[in-house]
């Protein structure tokens, strides 16, 4: 058992900035991901779903009146030990510029943190 880090990054874009971008499939945006953040934790999880944001969500208002959009999300999970988590956080920024850049047009990154107590076990070595 070890203290560890696990960060959930929620990367958003609609379906025309996808068709916009260099990528032909959703799964290589993932895979970009994944490579990116898995060179400093050794892996990492992927997956999709449907977010919803609006338009005055950046306001911190106490109420949003905004028009509601809905965009593809691809969530991000990964777990480190403490002293990595600075170099974790810089893969996941690194990684989400690095879509930007090749066309991908995302703009906020919503990214959680929480500390747990890590195990992991072989299922073929349980009796």
């Amino acid at each position: 058992m070890r203290k560890q880090v696990k960060f959930h990054a929620k990367v958003g874009f609609t379906l025309q900035d996808f068709y916009k971008s260099r990528y032909d499939t959703i799964e290589q945006i993932e895979r970009t991901l994944a490579q990116t953040v898995s060179k400093v934790c050794g892996g990492c999880a992927t997956f999709r779903t449907d977010g919803w944001w609006c338009e005055d969500g950046a306001s911190h208002s106490d109420e949003f009146t905004g028009q509601l959009h809905k965009e593809i999300t691809i969530n991000l999970e990964v777990s480190c030990e403490l002293p990595k988590e600075n170099r974790t956080y810089e893969a996941i920024q690194q990684a989400c510029k690095f879509l930007l850049n090749n066309n991908l047009d995302i703009e906020w990154v919503h990214v959680s943190r929480s500390e747990f107590t890590g195990m992991h076990f072989n299922v073929k070595e349980v009796e």
